[in-house]
């Protein structure tokens, strides 16, 4: 399909949906990851916990952090039934997440 063609399917109203890499090229003071953080930061929405894993990666990549908690957790669930540990990690990437 051409430009054109999906301008016309897409009726008087068009969208376009782009990703991240464009939202933090466009407006890197709002969307890179320091300034997400730095938001997060002011709406104390972290975890003392998660907030040591951020400094323990030295990152303010939500990914990595993410990412991390929910292996950890699975890992974790390997070792050692610690359901509580294990929701608290789950959570904790979740609220990251929707931060």
């Amino acid at each position: 399909m051409t430009f054109q063609e999906a301008l016309a399917e897409a009726g008087k109203k068009p969208h376009l949906l782009l990703g991240n890499g464009f939202s933090i090229a466009l407006k890197p003071d709002i969307f890179s990851y320091a300034s997400l953080f730095d938001e997060c930061l002011k709406q104390k929405c972290i975890s003392q916990q998660a907030m040591k894993v951020f400094k323990g990666f030295n990152t303010k990549d939500f990914e990595v952090v993410i990412r991390s908690l929910n292996d950890a957790s699975k890992v974790l669930s390997a070792y050692k039934k610690d359901r509580a540990l294990n929701r608290q990690l789950s959570n904790d990437a979740k609220v990251i997440r929707k931060c």
